[in-house]
């Protein structure tokens, strides 16, 4: 009863959030209108932007060296920061196009930012080459680490982690970086730089799964407020993965259904949707590979050549097509 009870009042709190949102235009939020909200070239360009000290904030190295110290974790003094210079999708060899680089007198720092797009093969290897006095530095949603293909030929531990790099994260690090840069005096004064800020953290905070400050303060001090509540909270959070294990399940059930009523070639890479994979989606959430459902369209008797149509769960539900040679990977939309 004490659980249910517990439901029940964080549910009002959510509610609360939602009207109140409703009514101050706190859903009117440019980068989910512009659905650009995870793209990785919009995105890049507006942490550079705020970054560089001659962006069009006009304010100088103040955002630059708040972004040294909380993302970075990097001492710089006064006289380094003055040389300072940001660059979006640099060029390197090979043609590649690193998505930010912050260069000073004493150091070059590769930012490599990624949000839903996988790792290229031997990406962070070769950004690597032109890092001087500095690791590359990793930005993900949650800090995690580069791929193996991606990292070859540097120092791989036996965590996975690797000694050239430097992972960083949105949910924790920019999220930190944003709110101090917000505490400015400048920044709270001037409107337009203020609100991009909130909106940009808003953004962030959705494709990582928080509640917004206030929201989630509210639901901490009730969780708090008596021993029932915390051990309701405790048999939640025990439970949650297994929901959404399930819900998972239901997913690949109901799309299996349905394909087969539509009449598709009724056979399919059950293996990419077994139980271990949903099992572990949610438990293993940085290691596991996505589980999926792909289904045989057609074959190109020619050119030997099978079209397959996927169904699959990473971020979100995607759909597309792939197709096959000889059991092999040729190419997916």
């Amino acid at each position: 009863m004490a659980l249910q009870q517990l439901l029940f009042e964080i549910s009002a709190i959510s509610k609360k959030y939602k009207q109140l949102n409703e009514k101050t235009g706190g859903y009117f939020n440019i980068f989910e209108i512009a659905n650009i909200e995870s793209d990785e070239i919009t995105v890049c360009r507006v942490i550079a932007e705020l970054i560089s000290p001659k962006g069009s904030h006009y304010q100088g190295d103040t955002y630059l060296k708040l972004f040294f110290e909380a993302v970075l974790k990097l001492d710089v003094d006064a006289d380094e920061m003055k040389t300072a210079k940001v660059y979006r999708e640099y060029v390197i060899s090979k043609n590649r196009r690193v998505d930010i680089v912050i260069e000073t007198i004493y150091r070059t720092i590769p930012i490599e930012v990624k949000i839903y797009a996988s790792d290229q093969i031997n990406q962070c290897a070769d950004y690597y080459e032109i890092a001087k006095n500095s690791n590359v530095y990793y930005l993900t949603l949650f800090g995690n680490q580069p791929s193996e293909q991606s990292i070859k030929g540097l120092s791989l531990n036996e965590d996975g982690s690797c000694n050239e790099i430097s992972c960083v994260s949105f949910n924790v690090d920019i999220l930190e970086w944003l709110d101090q840069c917000l505490k400015q005096l400048p920044t709270i004064k001037i409107n337009s730089i203020r609100e991009i800020i909130l909106q940009f953290m808003s953004t962030i905070r959705k494709l990582t799964n928080q509640m917004e400050d206030n929201e989630e303060m509210e639901v901490k001090e009730l969780i708090m407020k008596s021993p029932e509540n915390m051990r309701s909270a405790i048999a939640i959070e025990s439970s949650i993965n297994e929901v959404k294990r399930d819900f998972l399940e239901h997913f690949f059930k109901e799309i299996e259904k349905n394909v087969d009523a539509i009449k598709l070639i009724n056979e399919y890479d059950y293996e990419s949707s077994n139980n271990k994979k949903i099992n572990d989606f949610y438990k293993y959430r940085s290691k596991s590979s996505s589980p999926g459902i792909s289904y045989l369209y057609t074959t190109d008797v020619n050119k030997n050549v099978d079209i397959w149509v996927r169904f699959e769960m990473e971020w979100g539900p995607f759909i597309g097509y792939c197709t096959a040679r000889s059991d092999k990977l040729v190419d997916s939309v």
